[in-house]
């Protein structure tokens, strides 16, 4: 055996195995560029691929953009032919109202949250005891009617939680006007009696009992507090 066949033999012999080549680049490529010296290894040897500096991974929900790209992934809901905004759109648009109005009867001292046309919660009130006929200044006692709007709430409310309606509007401050008075405000739908010996009262009666507000028990406000946002039309009928 001439010494050049001896040196190869001890050559392979002396070889990392392919698991330590897989998991050493440098010793890898030291190994093969010693086999294409002697002419055993004529394919070069693929560079290994380098991230790219500053490169990060970035995690995406089915359907969100990539960060300032117009792509997305793939959506099955979304039509072959729509645009990358189109998806979004679709993906993205906002959620519906909880409920899309509130009803109350005075007659029949009855609320109801409507939900695409049809009643889904129902829950009986309680007023005050002049509540017949419109408000028309602050301390006639009575409840509003007409359309308007639960535009803002207050979670530390004396009566456990309050919503409160919008009134007055335009039309309620003008007649108001006409008629030389104030058109008071602050009406409420909200919870039980501040005093827990009242509350029980009127919960064992149930007689009306409020200044013009509109009264129910802390169970039911709590349900409303979920389930009614702000800005959601409330509808007050005779």
């Amino acid at each position: 055996m001439t010494r050049f066949a001896s040196l190869i033999i001890a050559f392979f012999f002396a070889l990392p195995s392919p698991a330590v080549l897989a998991d050493d680049s440098a010793e890898r490529e030291q190994a093969y560029s010693v086999l294409q010296r002697f002419g055993l290894l004529n394919r070069p040897l693929a560079p290994e691929p380098q991230p790219k500096i500053g490169a990060s991974v970035v995690m995406r929900m089915p359907g969100q953009a990539y960060p300032d790209s117009n792509q997305t992934t793939s959506d099955a809901s979304a039509p072959l032919n729509a645009t990358a905004e189109q998806q979004r759109n679709q993906r993205f648009r906002p959620p519906e109202r909880r409920v899309d109005r509130v009803l109350v009867d005075k007659s029949e001292r009855r609320l109801q949250l409507i939900k695409n046309g049809e009643t889904i919660r129902e829950y009986p009130v309680q007023l005050s005891k002049r509540s017949t006929g419109h408000k028309l200044y602050e301390g006639d006692l009575r409840t509003p009617e007409g359309t308007y709007t639960i535009d803002w709430r207050n979670p530390e409310s004396r009566y456990h939680k309050s919503l409160h309606i919008s009134y007055p509007n335009e039309a309620d401050r003008a007649r108001a006007q006409e008629l030389g008075v104030e058109p008071g405000g602050m009406i409420m739908v909200h919870g039980e009696h501040y005093m827990q010996a009242m509350a029980n009262i009127y919960r064992r009666v149930k007689q009306d009992w409020t200044e013009g507000c509109i009264a129910m028990l802390n169970e039911h406000i709590d349900e409303i507090w979920e389930l009614v946002e702000d800005g959601t039309p409330i509808e007050i009928r005779p």
